[in-house]
């Protein structure tokens, strides 16, 4: 199956072709970490999707991260002053 990523800068739309959803995938988060728009990675039946979309459908979502407590945890054997 054949994959296409579109991003955009300003007013320029660029496309790239791709041939494993993994290597779309890939080249979708390099191109928003350079600071590109509006990525998207299209499949072979149009269906559009952000690469966080993608990433969350071929490894689940990401675990929630514990909110840090107030009281910090002493290490053990911290002694207390």
């Amino acid at each position: 199956m054949s994959f296409i990523i579109e991003a955009r800068v300003s007013a320029r739309r660029f496309s790239y072709h791709r041939s494993t959803l993994l290597r779309a995938l890939e080249h979708g988060m390099s191109l928003q970490a350079a600071g590109m728009a509006d990525v998207q990675i299209i499949d072979g039946c149009g269906c559009e999707r952000s690469p966080a979309e993608v990433q969350q459908l071929l490894f689940g979502p990401r675990p929630a991260v514990k909110a840090a407590s107030s009281d910090a945890e002493k290490p053990s054997g911290a002694r207390a002053a």
